[in-house]
């Protein structure tokens, strides 16, 4: 019964892991955005030229459109910091999740691995981009391992942290049983 548990708390935080890196991914975007004035500037001057509106992005041609305007603003963001503030923030907060609800942290480092192979992980997101037309964002192999294992590192950490957690929580002294 114990591992069908953790099973079905893993899967809840792999949904829980792809909520925060768009959440996560997002902001970090905004606030590294937010450092530039210069790109804050240009990307406001785009808006009001365009009327950039995202309800628009409904067909494959608007999304190209778009992407062609943007370019040359996303070119100049600091996608390595980018990648990082999710990375940290999100397999953090997925292996706590793990971690206090299943109280077996072992299968956390599966997190970033799946977030890599559905590509939906901070290090790779840069090479998608410019697969998609916006130049020089694509990070080099060295940081995206480094990334990779800073994912895996707080994921763990997370996922211990949270785990010793439960085992507080379950211990005599607070009344429950372990």
């Amino acid at each position: 019964m114990l591992r069908l548990r953790t099973f079905f708390i893993y899967t809840a935080a792999v949904f829980l892991m792809y909520l925060l890196l768009g959440l996560s991914f997002y902001l970090a975007s905004f606030l590294v955005m937010k450092q530039n004035p210069e790109i804050e500037r240009d990307l406001e001057e785009l808006t009001r030229i365009y009327h950039l509106d995202p309800v628009e992005l409904r067909t494959e041609p608007a999304v190209r459109e778009r992407v062609e305007l943007l370019a040359p603003i996303l070119s100049r963001i600091d996608w390595r910091l980018v990648a990082l503030l999710a990375s940290l923030t999100t397999f953090s907060m997925a292996g706590f999740f793990c971690g206090r609800f299943s109280g077996d942290p072992r299968w956390v480092g599966v997190l970033p691995l799946l977030a890599v192979v559905t590509g939906h992980n901070p290090a790779i997101i840069p090479t998608l981009m410019e697969n998609q037309g916006v130049p020089d964002v694509q990070l080099p192999f060295g940081v995206q391992v480094a990334l990779l294992t800073i994912q895996l590192l707080s994921a763990y950490f997370g996922a211990e942290l949270g785990a010793r957690m439960l085992g507080r929580s379950r211990s005599p002294a607070n009344g429950k049983s372990a």
